[in-house]
């Protein structure tokens, strides 16, 4: 028998460890499907809009801590506590909503203060260009009426209609603009907020009752010597449908009023990185690009491209998961921009497992987060569901470096462009009548002609009135507040 040669120490310690180590490739793949946290997100946007409502119903800094402390609970990393709205502010000065000032402390420094404490970062969410009810005005209107975008008003404000209707004021005025950015530049400078969350940055859908924003058709007609008022009255207003000998002109009208709008938002945001780049810029949008612009004058896909938004957030709210899946895939066609959207969900338009339903999908695609309207409807099981489910790991926000520091792709080199707007579509004569309508047949959630996606679009240029009225109720519903809160 030959002797037994023993290994040296370190030989055999070699060999040892490579073995271990080809053993743990064999069985830590199982080791990690089992970990609970394996598949999640490193780092994303987890959002929740706070609106006045509740914020007047909690009374004062114990109930905002109350209310702060579930949202803790469930993980939720960024908040949009609402700071202007109807012309009114949270915060005190001359525009605070009288709800608020009876507080004994700042009622935004309270919200800041105690988000902060609990690792949350504070947006405070601002609504842009709407700016009261026809019924209630609100005091910035009321000081300025010269701001707004009617210049007269209704005479059917004895219906709940009308009162409900809501005021805009004119973004085709620079002085308006300037107005606004110094009052939202003035929050940012007073409070340690994290960014500016805007709302209603767009025109009305059907403005001033008529189809035709009077304030900026002026302004037009001023500073290109054509009457908009000529090509889009009628029939026409409103719905996208112009006769065709007035096509070339629309088309030029559509493009100034979303650049009158755009121009708020590229100031808005050169403003702020000039005072401090760490703020964050984002803005909740229609959810599909082409209604944004079409029927809002919207172009939010310019705004990323040209690197003035930092996120956009698309109100994609529905009760139907599949309308949701088909609004996340009409987002493919923006790349790379996928990653600067954080989509908004309604809480109040789903039971929980609907709504866990829809987070996932979101939660599985390539945008940067997920929000939800609002803190209003989250209650006790919507908290102890994400803390122990789809939020369960604590995580930080995307948008931000160790330091701090606001995170963003690099700006293009030279102005992008709008691409072209939606086709109009030239108003058709009847000599029998209307054709049939699709609404009958397109028993859909919500489609409208007007979206880049089906059913195909109606076959008399027509919008389709039954679903789009459904469209507009399901987000009134998530966003209406009554007349009488002030």
């Amino acid at each position: 028998m030959m002797p037994v040669r023993l290994l040296p120490l370190r030989l055999f310690l070699s060999v040892a460890v490579g073995f271990f180590a080809l053993l743990s490739l064999l069985i830590l793949p199982s080791v990690r499907a089992a970990d609970p946290a394996a598949g999640e997100r490193a780092a994303e946007v987890r959002a929740v809009w706070i609106s006045n409502a509740i914020l007047g119903r909690t009374g004062g800094p114990a109930g905002v801590q109350q209310l702060l402390d579930q949202l803790a609970a469930a993980n939720f990393n960024v908040i949009l506590p609402e700071a202007v709205f109807r012309g009114y502010t949270l915060y005190p000065g001359p525009y605070q909503d009288p709800r608020f000032a009876a507080w004994p402390d700042d009622p935004l420094a309270v919200i800041v203060r105690e988000a902060k404490a609990r690792g949350m970062e504070v947006h405070p969410w601002v609504w842009v260009f709407a700016a009261g009810l026809e019924s209630a005005p609100g005091p910035i209107l009321a000081s300025h009426p010269e701001w707004a975008e009617c210049l007269s008003v209704s005479r059917e404000s004895s219906s709940s209609a009308a009162a409900s209707r809501t005021l805009w004021l004119t973004p085709s005025s620079p002085e308006v603009r300037r107005f606004l950015r110094d009052e939202f530049l003035g929050i940012l400078r007073r409070y340690p907020v994290d960014g500016l969350h805007l709302d209603y940055i767009r025109y009305a859908e059907t403005p001033c009752g008529d189809g035709v924003p009077h304030a900026s058709a002026a302004a037009y007609l001023e500073e290109t010597g054509i009457d908009p008022r000529l090509f889009i009255g009628g029939e026409g207003a409103g719905t996208g449908r112009v006769p065709a000998a007035a096509a070339r002109e629309a088309v030029a009208w559509h493009l100034w009023l979303e650049g009158q709008v755009s121009a708020f938002v590229q100031d808005m945001a050169a403003a702020m990185r000039a005072e401090n780049p760490r703020w964050v810029l984002s803005a909740a949008v229609t959810p599909e690009v082409r209604e944004a612009r079409y029927l809002r004058r919207q172009d939010w896909e310019h705004w990323l491209r040209n690197g003035w938004l930092d996120y956009a957030f698309p109100m994609a709210y529905s009760s139907n998961l599949g309308l949701l899946q088909t609004m996340v895939a009409s987002w493919e066609s923006l790349g790379s921009l996928q990653s600067r959207l954080v989509p908004g969900l309604l809480v109040s338009a789903n039971d929980l497992p609907a709504l866990l339903a829809q987070i996932e999908h979101v939660r599985a695609g390539p945008t940067a987060g997920v929000a939800l309207f609002s803190a209003d409807y989250l209650l006790a099981a919507h908290v102890e569901a994400l803390g122990s489910g789809a939020f369960s790991r604590a995580v930080p926000v995307p948008f931000r470096d160790a330091d701090g520091t606001a995170l963003r792709p690099p700006t293009p080199g030279a102005f992008l462009p709008p691409t072209d707007p939606p086709v109009f579509i030239p108003i058709p004569s009847y000599d029998e009548g209307p054709r049939p309508n699709l609404a009958a047949a397109a028993r859909v959630t919500v489609d409208s002609s007007f979206r880049g996606y089906g059913p195909a679009p109606l076959n008399d240029g027509r919008r389709n009135d039954e679903v789009e009225i459904g469209r507009w109720a399901e987000v009134a519903w998530a966003s209406a507040e009554t007349p009488e809160d002030h």
